[in-house]
């Protein structure tokens, strides 16, 4: 999935834009500067791609599984890539971290299902595009 069609579908569904922004905000709040929507979908965009497509989703996975899988290839990934798209690493993991909690309490089923489109759209596509 390219950077616009990310930036297309998160722009037309508040299930998906709300969570995203709000872990982006868990790194404005750090002096990072107020992001513009394009900055937002650059900045998120590896984070989302990542913990979608290699963790998943928490609904979707045992509880303590998801925390093990989390701490485990998260933190790896972080680690590994942060270079690859020029950020910050304690930004991105306070971004990452910002995002699975706001993940954790989705609990509307259409919230839920606008996100396992995207993740499915992530597993779907080939590589790291945007």
């Amino acid at each position: 999935m390219t950077r616009e069609e990310f930036q297309t579908i998160i722009s037309q569904d508040p299930a998906l834009a709300g969570p995203l922004k709000k872990a982006a905000g868990a790194v404005q709040s750090q002096r990072f500067g107020i992001l513009g929507e394009a900055a937002l979908i650059a900045f998120m965009l590896p984070i989302a791609r990542f913990i979608l497509k290699d963790i998943g989703l928490p609904w979707l996975c045992d509880a303590g599984r998801y925390a093990k899988l989390w701490q485990l290839k998260f933190e790896r990934w972080v680690d590994t890539q942060y270079q690859k798209h020029g950020f910050d690493p304690d930004k991105v993991e306070t971004a990452g971290n910002a995002l699975r909690k706001e993940l954790e309490q989705i609990t509307d089923k259409a919230a839920r299902a606008s996100w396992e489109q995207v993740s499915k759209q992530f597993a779907e596509s080939s590589g790291d595009e945007g």
